[in-house]
């Protein structure tokens, strides 16, 4: 008798998993994310897109010693997030990494059909002027 009240109450139970990248939207770049200026060079990367908001990674290599500072906002959907700046020393010719986590409602965002944002990123690197490194996204399922 208990077996058939289990197997009763597994019968209306359905076993989920996690869905895979190509089963939920995630955030791209529309064309490649790359930045020269005198002092470094760097290329960006989605690494994390979620609910809450995504994470990219940046990429430096430098040409000279300079400071690398990295900051900016986050623009989709009348709104503007500011992001967290990244701050690096680099000496030598050196590859470092930085990392952007970029949080909002992205759950809102998706829901509400807003599928397009920009990234505009300051890059100051000691330069006279430190120009704006506007990478333009979309959000689509899986991967493009």
């Amino acid at each position: 008798m208990r077996a058939v009240v289990i197997l009763l109450a597994l019968a209306g139970c359905e076993i989920t998993r996690a869905p895979d990248l190509v089963e939920r939207p995630r955030w791209h770049f529309d064309a490649d994310a790359h930045y020269e200026s005198s002092c470094v060079d760097a290329r960006a990367f989605v690494r994390k897109s979620g609910r809450e908001g995504f994470g990219v990674a940046i990429q430096l290599v430098n040409h000279r010693d300079c400071h690398v500072r990295i900051s900016g906002s986050w623009h989709v959907a009348g709104r503007v997030t500011t992001v967290a700046p990244i701050d690096l020393d680099m000496h030598g010719h050196s590859l470092r990494y930085g990392w952007l986590p970029v949080y909002f409602d992205n759950n809102a965002v998706w829901n509400n059909g807003d599928d397009a944002g920009e990234l505009v990123l300051v890059v100051d690197s000691g330069e006279t002027q430190a120009p704006l490194w506007t990478i333009h996204m979309h959000q689509q399922w899986g991967t493009p």
